[in-house]
């Protein structure tokens, strides 16, 4: 399905709409102003965030990765001192999250399709009525309704096709759908804080991915999940609802993984690496295979504060488990990688211990496969299906990790 429409974004939020927070490799996603494709649920650099009401802008085509990472190769065969271990292992069963993430999640779905509704029926003031005080200040219903409009001018904007809730980051609930727009979609984001009142709104329509030129390829390896214990997918499967990375040709089937318990990915305000249950946990290698490239030595960044956009991955470890298929694991702690180049590594070997290094907004596990051993050198992402996992309780033979899904090893 192809959209016809003018390519515009209007961003009616009083501050930039945050859906998670794990922005990965988003260097590789966009072009950097701001308005990429991490208008979806989880980046912290969604929208224009100058308090603007209505923005419209053409981004710049999400067809390009970025130039490798320029930093000094090196290697360590042992965990270094200046590693740190995780202080709480991961849940052991999805049954210790379940409960707990369908209550933080039903309410801000049922706000967002509430919210939803009223856009679609022209109740603006209801919307507006909801603000947060700094929405008020900045946004009037007439604003709200013109940045509505502009795009429904273009094509009539319809009922959400599909929908999804982010309630990762303590005070950040977001609620996002594709609305059907004509023969395209826009995408709609409200975020809400801890009271349930909207705190921003944020509309994009989606640029029509090109052909996957491996969506179809079916690789020979088995995969296992890169973790133990019970993980929460942030971005997986093949849809920019699911995956903000697929806008990216080497990304196309990346995965960020995240621990989630206690309502969030983190415990006190989040302002520490140490506050996530992520950080410092256990990586091991999904697959038999030889070490490629080891980067080591860049600095964890400050969570939800700094990124380091001139080193997308961080701290990452490549491994060719196949002819042309390449693993990128990203953001590991400085001096926690024990592997080095030319290691022959077995499936579930340990690799490293998870950081927050690179472009990044807090501790997570990123994983992809790509058709050539460098990263941002016009690699092509290849779909990773995993072997003998449990999705949300279930056992599964062989599938694809996919957003908002409970998983561990079998």
């Amino acid at each position: 399905m192809q959209n016809t429409h003018t390519t515009k974004t209007v961003n009616v939020a009083a501050r930039a709409v945050v859906i998670a927070s794990v922005v990965l490799l988003a260097a590789s996603c966009g072009d950097g102003d701001g308005d990429t494709a991490s208008t979806t649920p989880v980046a912290t650099d969604v929208g224009s965030g100058d308090g603007s009401t209505t923005v419209p802008v053409t981004p710049s085509p999400q067809t390009s990765a970025p130039e490798p990472p320029t930093t000094t190769t090196t290697t360590t065969t042992a965990l270094a001192p200046i590693a740190s271990a995780a202080s709480e292992p991961p849940p052991a069963s999805y049954s210790e999250v379940q409960a707990d993430f369908e209550a933080s999640t039903a309410g801000i779905l049922a706000a967002g399709r509430a919210v939803a509704d009223d856009m679609l029926a022209g109740d603006f003031q209801s919307v507006v009525d909801q603000f947060d005080e700094t929405m008020t200040a900045a946004v009037s219903v007439e604003d709200l309704q013109a940045g509505w409009s502009d795009l429904d001018a273009q094509a009539p904007l319809g009922a959400p096709i599909t929908e999804r809730v982010s309630v990762l980051v303590a005070g950040q609930r977001v609620y996002q759908a594709d609305l059907a727009w004509g023969d395209g979609i826009v995408s709609a984001s409200t975020s809400f804080d801890d009271a349930g009142l909207i705190a921003g709104f944020f509309l994009k329509p989606r640029t029509p991915l090109p052909e996957d030129p491996y969506g179809d390829h079916a690789s020979s390896i088995e995969y296992r999940v890169p973790f133990e214990g019970v993980w929460f997918v942030a971005w997986g499967g093949r849809t920019e609802l699911q995956n903000y990375h697929v806008p990216a040709p080497d990304q196309r089937h990346a995965v960020d993984l995240l621990i989630w318990k206690d309502g969030a990915t983190h415990t006190g305000d989040g302002t520490a690496n140490e506050d996530y249950w992520a950080y410092g946990q256990t990586v091991i290698a999904p697959a038999d295979g030889t070490v490629v490239t080891v980067v080591d030595g860049l600095p964890d960044q400050t969570p939800q504060i700094e990124r380091d956009p001139s080193n997308p991955a961080g701290n990452h470890v490549v491994i060719e488990v196949a002819n042309g298929e390449y693993v990128l694991i990203a953001h590991m702690q400085p001096g926690s990688i024990a592997v080095a180049e030319g290691d022959a590594v077995t499936s579930g070997q340990l690799i490293g211990l998870v950081g927050n290094s690179g472009n990044t907004t807090e501790p997570h596990i990123h994983i992809h496969v790509q058709d050539q051993p460098t990263f941002g050198a016009g690699a092509i992402g290849i779909p990773i299906a995993f072997s003998n996992y449990v999705a949300d309780g279930e056992p599964v033979t062989k599938g694809e990790l996919l957003a908002d899904q409970f998983v561990s090893a079998s």
